[in-house]
C-alpha cells in the first residue's frame, strides 16, 4: 500500500491565480459601464463628502480591511452551522 499523495502546503487559489485577468475585466467592465451609462458615474460623484468619494472610501476598506484582520476565506463554510455564535 503506498501512502496518499498529498497536496503542496502553498496551493494558488483560482482568484489567485487568475487575479491578472479579474483586474482587466473589472478596468473593461468600468470602461463598458462608462460608455453605456456615464450617469451612474455621475451619481456616484455624488456622494462625495469634503474630498472623499464614499463609494470609493467604502470599496478602499472593504478590499483591506480582510488582510488587516487576517481573515482565513478557506474558514468561512466551517462557520455557517455555528448559528448565532460561539
Amino acid at each position: 500500500m503506498t501512502p496518499a499523495a498529498t497536496p503542496p502546503a502553498h496551493e494558488i487559489g483560482t482568484f489567485k491565480a487568475y487575479l491578472a485577468v479579474w483586474v482587466f475585466l473589472s478596468i473593461l467592465a468600468g470602461l463598458v459601464l462608462g460608455a453605456v451609462a456615464p450617469w451612474v458615474f455621475s451619481w456616484l460623484r455624488a456622494f462625495e463628502v469634503g474630498s472623499v468619494n464614499l463609494a470609493i472610501a467604502v470599496l478602499v476598506w472593504l478590499m483591506i480591511f480582510p488582510t488587516m484582520a487576517k481573515v482565513d476565506f478557506s474558514q468561512l463554510r466551517s462557520t455557517a452551522g455555528w448559528g448565532r455564535g460561539l
